[in-house]
């Protein structure tokens, strides 16, 4: 890997990570062949332009995640409750 990718926005480096087909290694360690890949860095006009289109995107994924977890824990601590007719609907 090039030192270059100081220089990649963070979100542009996670999507070309991404798309590196890995499946064919079964369970074998990926960081090895990672190192083998070659990630094209894109000029910085250009990687900024990426970076102001999708980072929102990332940005909801984020949101989103943060809400399965909490509406996660939520349910966790309600099931329960369901189940044993403590509460009711």
């Amino acid at each position: 890997m090039s030192s270059n990718l100081n220089l990649i926005p963070q979100c542009l480096l996670f999507s070309s990570l991404v798309n590196i087909d890995l499946s064919s290694y079964s369970y074998a360690r990926h960081f090895k062949y990672l190192k083998e890949e070659e990630i094209l860095v894109p000029p910085a006009l250009i990687a900024s332009i990426f970076k102001n289109h999708v980072a929102k995107w990332y940005e909801k994924i984020q949101q989103n995640r943060e809400c399965l977890l909490l509406l996660t824990e939520v349910r966790d601590h309600l099931l329960p409750k369901l189940m044993s007719g403590e509460i009711t609907v």
